[in-house]
Order: C-alpha cells, then structure tokens, then sequence
C-alpha cells in the first residue's frame, strides 16, 4: 500500500492533505504540516515547498538526510525473530503480567467507540498532562469511520476481562507498518494493558510477507517524552539515525528570527502543559539549529 492511501484516509479524517513530486502532506496542525511517508528521507525542491506554503502552510516538517537537517531518528523495529526474549528484562515480565491479565485480538473500527475508545484516548491525554480539545470525540469519531473504510488501517485491543484496557492504530505504507498511536486507560495500567497489545501487535506484524519493519515514526518535537521513549526502547524498538527538517514560510523565518527564537523556549516553561507553545518553541529551536541547504 503507498503514502497516497494514508493520505487519502487522513483526508477522510477531516485533514488537509497536498501532493507534491516527493511526498504528501497532511495538516497535522493548524498551518503545520508534515510529510509522507515518514520513514523516507526527502529532499523535495523548493519549487515543491513553495506549492505547500502557497496553500496556507506555515510550518513544513520532513524527513531528509541527517547531513541536510537536524539530527534525530526514526524508532523501529524490524527484527523477524521478534518474540520475548527481544524485550528488555523488565518489559518481559511486564509483557508476562500483560498476557496473563490481557486479553488481545483485532478490533474492527465500527466497534472502538462502544468498546470506550474515546474515553482511552481522553484518559491519556489527561494521564500525560495533555488538553483534551472541544473536538476530541468528533475528530476521532472522524478518523474510525474513515478507517474503517481504508484497507491500510488496523485496530488491537486489550482486554482486561469484559473492558477495553488499551488500544493501538497502525497503517501499512509500502513494506513497513506504522504503530499510529497507542491508548490506555488509568485505571487498568496494573494489568499491563500496553505491553501486551503491543507485543502482540508487533509478533504478529514481522510474520507477515512483504513487511520489513513496524515503525513508531519520528523523533517528537515535544519535550519531556523520554518516558514513552523508554517503553520503546524496552519493547524492542531501535532508534534509527535520519535527519528532520523544518521549514518555514518567508514571513515567519524573518518574524521569528533572534529574539523571539530565544524567547519561546522561556515562554514554554513558564506555561507548562500548553502542547501548542511546547511544539512552537521546539519547531523554532529546531529550525534554528539545522544547516543551511547549499544553493
């Protein structure tokens, strides 16, 4: 399956999407955009960037070469032995307690709603200190029904008895499997619910012909990650070398130049919690740290 079928249920998701010669974007925010496929280093024209920004984009974040952006990585795994012994010590006993409490299977999109998905989705948010926006249930009432019509998209829930404990979405691009997100409940977290929907999840993907790697996408922007970055690290994902490359509209490269680049990061620990000023600074700290590209 290619990036235009993700794109394409992103679309159907309420999202913005544009095709240029080397990628698609999709609005991942207001005026922020970000390509596909993530797991492909770009290296996209300006002519291309300027088409983007010519329909209202502020922001372009992409992946490249590491010598043409700012270092970062991809997490993935894309080991065919995968099983338990490729966790860390403390995922296999976690993963254990996850299996014997949890029950797995794969979900249809049509049944995430009933299941309690939405109140997953807002439990962890809330769990990461995260603002539950006015649209939450909509935009995800959105996105399982444009799944549930696109081939490329999958579900697996835990279940701890009767009550869904933690969810994952992922989508097949070409030969690798995006673990799309992942949600639990607060009140199921003793029983390991995430382990094991992951596990299970990521056994059965490097089983299957024609996939090569189950990736978890891109280094964050946000700060303060370095939590889900060791459950990664403890399940068996590797963190893969690749560079990230923001680019800006000519009117926010002037405006944001010197001190409003330095003054951001200082506005972001002042108000903590706000994700929109977190992901601002970090955009600008970022851009502002990467190479000129030649020419």
């Amino acid at each position: 399956m290619s990036a235009e079928a993700y794109a394409s249920l992103l679309a159907g998701a309420g999202h913005r999407v544009i095709r240029t010669d080397s990628a698609w974007w999709y609005e991942a925010h207001p005026h922020w955009f970000q390509c596909l496929p993530m797991h492909t280093e770009l290296q996209p024209t300006s002519a291309e960037l300027a088409e983007v920004f010519n329909q209202e984009a502020w922001v372009l974040r992409y992946s490249c070469p590491v010598e043409l952006g700012t270092a970062s990585y991809l997490t993935g795994c894309a080991d065919h032995t995968y099983d338990l012994s490729t966790l860390s010590s403390t995922a296999r006993r976690a993963t254990r307690r996850g299996l014997e409490h949890c029950s797995v299977r794969r979900l249809s999109f049509d049944e995430l709603e009933a299941a309690g998905a939405l109140e997953l989705s807002r439990s962890t948010l809330e769990r990461q200190d995260r603002k539950v926006t006015a649209d939450h249930d909509r935009y995800w009432r959105g996105y399982f029904a444009a799944a549930h019509q696109a081939p490329i998209a999958e579900c697996w829930g835990a279940f701890d008895g009767d009550q869904l404990a933690a969810f994952l979405l992922a989508v097949t691009v070409g030969d690798c499997l995006y673990l799309h997100l992942l949600k639990s409940s607060s009140e199921h977290l003793a029983s390991y619910p995430n382990n094991a929907v992951v596990y299970t999840f990521v056994h059965d993907a490097l089983g299957r012909p024609g996939i090569d790697e189950v990736s978890w996408g891109l280094e964050s922007l946000l700060p303060e990650m370095e939590g889900l970055e060791r459950f990664k690290r403890s399940m068996g994902f590797e963190q893969r070398p690749i560079g990230q490359r923001i680019e800006l509209t000519r009117w926010l490269d002037v405006g944001v130049r010197g001190p409003a680049t330095w003054a951001m990061p200082h506005v972001a620990r002042l108000i903590k919690g706000n994700h929109a000023i977190d992901r601002a600074a970090s955009t600008l700290r970022w851009h502002a740290d990467q190479p000129t590209l030649p020419g």
